[in-house]
């Protein structure tokens, strides 16, 4: 059980082999990064065991600093992964703020509050390159896709997921 969160380091792949399972105490997150770059994630289930940190989630990326005025996370890809069981009703699965080159692909999210969350603050540096695709999310009590942008963001592509038994919305903007 991971009952500390673990740092991100950047220029890391991360590879889970068959069976590979990162769970939570319940209350920790698994994996932190702030303002790094060129991290891959793949081949992991991420379990929640019905809980998770408030604010944050399995993988929380932010600025160099946590807020807008940092060197925003940058070429961060997450894929073929499964996210399970992150119920605590304040966070994400994927707790995404002021990153950039972010790829979200091919994961299966289930039985949580939110799958991913996306967002900026006002006065951050423009944002780009936001995929969140063929991604399967189901099960969420609260809403698969949370967008919040205060600064200027481009290239957003949020296509060709499935999304079924959602509690509020599938998407917002």
């Amino acid at each position: 059980d991971v009952a500390k969160v673990i740092n991100l380091k950047s220029g890391v792949s991360l590879q889970g082999q068959a069976g590979a399972k990162l769970q939570s105490n319940g209350k920790a997150g698994i994996f932190q990064g702030l303002g790094v770059h060129d991290v891959n994630i793949s081949g992991f289930t991420f379990d929640g065991r019905n809980g998770g940190p408030s604010n944050s989630g399995a993988i929380y990326l932010d600025s160099s600093t946590g807020s807008g005025s940092g060197t925003p996370s940058n070429n961060i890809h997450i894929t073929n992964n499964t996210f399970q069981n992150w119920t605590n009703n304040s966070g994400s699965n994927l707790w995404l703020w002021h990153t950039q080159n972010t790829y979200v692909q091919g994961n299966t999210f289930k039985n949580g509050w939110e799958a991913v969350g996306w967002s900026t603050e006002k006065g951050a540096p423009p944002m780009n390159n936001l995929v969140v695709s063929n991604n399967v999310i189901t099960g969420m009590k609260y809403i698969s896709i949370e967008t919040a942008f205060d600064s200027t963001v481009s290239n957003v592509h949020i296509d060709y997921n499935k999304i079924s038994n959602i509690g509020d919305m599938s998407i917002s903007f």
